[in-house]
């Protein structure tokens, strides 16, 4: 069976109003980065309820959430679903999203440092040990690299 993945880029939150040393460190290591393309997670049509299935990956742990398919207010604004919200995202700018397809592992393979590509490259089994970055991904799962 192959599982349909929406791979998001975006930007991270901004950090707490006291951070602490390695926070401040690592969010100035994201910085960095390309801009849009600082993190990554990703989301999949749920099977057994309507609703998604979202694996985020933050710094301290990976965070599994499910949302279901209600209406979702976020900063004010309302939307029908999350899917809309992602769309309104993708729509202003904010954030980009790639379909990808969940491949089969066929045999155990050590994965690299525990990163946001890192997760999501072993969600997919993805076999690409020069994509480091989300920007890497982005264009090595296919997205528009005219950006």
């Amino acid at each position: 069976m192959t599982l349909t993945w929406y791979i998001i880029f975006s930007d991270p939150d901004p950090l707490s109003d006291v951070p602490r040393r390695r926070d401040r460190w690592l969010y100035s290591m994201l910085m960095r980065l390309k801009p849009g393309f600082r993190h990554c997670y990703a989301m999949r049509r749920a099977e057994k309820f309507e609703g998604w299935i979202i694996i985020n990956p933050v710094s301290g742990c990976v965070d599994v959430q499910e949302v279901d398919d209600l209406k979702l207010t976020v900063a004010g604004n309302a939307f029908s679903n999350y899917a809309h919200f992602v769309d309104a995202m993708v729509a202003a700018g904010q954030a980009f999203r790639v379909e990808s397809h969940q491949q089969s592992g066929r045999y155990w393979k050590p994965r690299g440092l525990f990163s946001c590509v890192g997760v999501i490259k072993h969600l997919l089994a993805m076999e690409a040990p020069w994509v480091w970055t989300p920007w890497q991904l982005y264009k090595h799962l296919g997205g528009d690299t005219a950006q």
